[in-house]
């Protein structure tokens, strides 16, 4: 490093040798000093001796290397104050620890939503994904500002006196809002709140392990710090180590000194790193949300942001998907697969749906359930057709499938098998147009 070429250079003989070539040039050949003084300021007393004496004894020291000494430019009084170096090692496990339960929190609920078909309800009724997840984040948008306000207030009291108030809260909101995007992340994959929620917390409190484990030996080069701020904890645990050091140094987060570097890292580093993980997280939690296994929803194909239909909304162009449509038109309207039995249509209906291209129908829908006593079918193969025009009710006995089709055909519940095309799109790719078509009236409340 430099640090240690300096030290050689300095304690190997270089800089000695430089110095005696100095002088020589210096001294001896211009003779600005006599012998006589040059004697006397090295503590050699003449006694008479004679000229030519006292010229071969001041030769050598015209030129001959004094002790080498290596001082430091002027620089500012460094301040160092116990508290707030342990103010930089406390406080992150302390505010992670003050809030731990709140980011457990807000993952039991992101999780509760989905555990009680509350968001899939609202989706049925038309409410779109985008509506949903900015309403999460509307809603504890202005509830940790409040609580950041509360926070920053008292910590421009009693401790971090020097720093800009506004600075501060903007730190903490936007630590905030990561870890809510991260739990959107996280909820992504589980199904019941409980369990979500201890892993989720013991994800939040392994990232301060993850940074102490990375800093224990000091500072760590910048790039492995941008590392680490990919998660929300650790970005607050690099946040307060700058923060504090400012404060040791009297001078605080100041908006002239967020890009001071600090460990390698300036403050203006740990903001952009909270505003990218807000928006990566977020992304990557809504495309988790509509691929990752579900008890509830439709599933979207893992390359589902590449589809053009997704986007678009166009009208199922699958050849499959266009048969099973025009065959419905064509056919009768309901069959029993068990009893071998249809319903037939008048053609003015079958003539009025062709027309309009509007028509509901089902190929060999099929639901299963896994339950302890092994698989139970809810639904065995429905094959229906439903005309613009007709009126359909569904009749039978408890757990005879009826609420299960519903479900499938409003995409509460993703089909084991088979498919459906209501009016002209298919419930596995385009649940979100049908339901822009569609009205439904639950049975519970929403």
């Amino acid at each position: 490093s430099r640090d240690k070429s300096a030290e050689v250079y300095a304690q190997k003989g270089f800089v000695a040798l430089q110095l005696l070539l100095d002088r020589y040039i210096i001294g001896a050949r211009n003779g600005d000093v006599s012998d006589a003084p040059l004697l006397e300021a090295n503590g050699i007393h003449m006694g008479g001796e004679s000229a030519a004496v006292q010229e071969q004894l001041a030769e050598p020291l015209r030129y001959a290397p004094q002790a080498v000494q290596i001082l430091a430019l002027p620089q500012a009084g460094l301040i160092l104050d116990g508290f707030f170096e342990l103010v930089s090692v406390v406080f992150p496990l302390v505010f992670i620890m003050a809030f731990l339960y709140t980011q457990k929190k807000v993952l039991n609920e992101l999780i509760t939503e989905k555990e009680t078909k509350v968001r899939e309800s609202l989706r049925m009724l038309g409410v779109r994904s985008s509506a949903i997840f900015g309403s999460w984040y509307v809603t504890y948008g202005v509830l940790f500002a409040g609580v950041c306000a509360v926070c920053t207030g008292i910590a421009k009291v009693q401790v971090f006196q020097e720093s800009s108030v506004v600075l501060v809260f903007l730190f903490l909101w936007l630590w905030c809002m990561a870890f809510l995007s991260f739990a959107l992340f996280v909820h992504s994959f589980f199904n019941r709140a409980r369990t979500g929620g201890i892993v989720g917390m013991l994800l939040m409190f392994a990232q301060w392990v993850l940074h102490a484990a990375v800093t224990k030996d000091g500072p760590v080069s910048f790039d492995a710090l941008l590392g680490l701020m990919v998660f929300p904890n650790c970005a607050l645990c690099v946040g307060l180590r700058i923060l504090a050091k400012l404060e040791g140094g009297k001078v605080g987060m100041t908006w002239d000194a967020l890009d001071w570097p600090i460990d390698n890292c300036s403050f203006q580093w740990v903001f952009i790193m909270m505003l990218v993980e807000i928006v990566l997280w977020s992304v990557a939690g809504w495309y988790c949300d509509r691929v990752m296994p579900k008890e509830f929803g439709v599933r979207l194909p893992m390359y589902f942001p590449c589809l053009r239909s997704y986007w678009l909304g166009e009208l199922a162009a699958d050849g499959g998907e266009a048969s099973l449509e025009d065959g419905g038109r064509d056919g009768p309207s309901a069959t029993c697969v068990l009893r071998n039995a249809s319903e037939q249509v008048p053609e003015e209906v079958r003539a009025r749906s062709r027309a309009s291209g509007t028509v509901v129908r089902t190929r060999g829908l099929r639901k299963e359930y896994s339950t302890p006593g092994g698989t139970k079918v809810a639904v065995a193969g429905l094959d229906l057709t439903v005309y613009e025009g007709q009126i359909l009710a569904l009749l039978g006995h408890n757990g005879a499938g009826k609420s299960t089709t519903i479900n499938m055909l409003t995409g509460m519940v993703e089909p084991t098998a088979g498919g459906a095309v209501i009016a002209g799109h298919s419930i596995a790719s385009n649940m979100s147009e049908i339901r822009r078509v569609i009205g439904v009236c639950p049975q519970h409340d929403v």
